[in-house]
């Protein structure tokens, strides 16, 4: 079998992403490194974590997109601090959203949970 008749996966993956309205893996990994705090996204890229660590928190973001058609990024791992709601064609949803507040102030966790 030449190299021109072997089946190129990547190209097949990213036509079917297509027919469902999704980003490439390249645009999402774009968009998530734009938003994502490096230290929970590339920052992780080491021999603890793994060294595709990154490479997987973008595909569970392409499959949560593929399965609910939008996803987010939480307080703790955008560059923002604000949560990052997001669709398939990577337009953030949450533009206008207040600013997250915490309800539990440090201090008066164990008060507020217990009594």
């Amino acid at each position: 079998m030449t190299d021109e008749q072997k089946p190129n996966h990547a190209f097949a993956r990213s036509l079917s992403n297509a027919g469902l309205g999704l980003p490439t893996m390249e645009a999402l990994y774009e968009f998530l490194r734009k938003h994502r705090k490096h230290s929970r996204f590339e920052g992780r890229n080491n021999k603890e974590w793994g060294f595709d660590t990154s490479q997987r928190i973008a595909k569970m973001h392409m499959e949560d997109l593929e399965k609910y058609g939008e996803d987010l990024i939480s307080i703790h791992e955008s560059m923002s601090g604000q949560e990052v709601k997001f669709d398939r064609n990577l337009k953030i949803l949450n533009l206008d959203a207040p600013p997250v507040e915490h309800q539990i102030r440090r201090g008066n966790y164990f008060r507020e949970r217990c009594f």
